[in-house]
């Protein structure tokens, strides 16, 4: 690491860090990058982009908004 900083990170975030570490994976920071950049692209978060709660998407899915997607239940 050639410039660390210090950030706080919530336990349950910490752990599914953890949980993605793999045998490449040498340290969280490892995970980060691999996280946030893919074939030299780097992704950014979408805020602008819609969250929903589980109810909502329960009802999305009775609508039928993922039936083409393969990932309805």
């Amino acid at each position: 690491m050639n410039n660390p900083v210090n950030v706080t990170v919530d336990k349950a975030v910490y752990d599914q860090l953890v949980s993605l570490q793999t045998v490449s994976s040498q340290d969280i920071n490892d995970v980060i990058s691999r996280l946030l950049f893919h074939g030299e692209r780097k992704m950014r978060l979408e805020v602008e982009e819609p969250h929903y709660t589980m109810e909502q998407e329960l009802q999305r899915e009775r609508d039928g908004v993922f039936a083409s997607s393969g990932i309805c239940s």
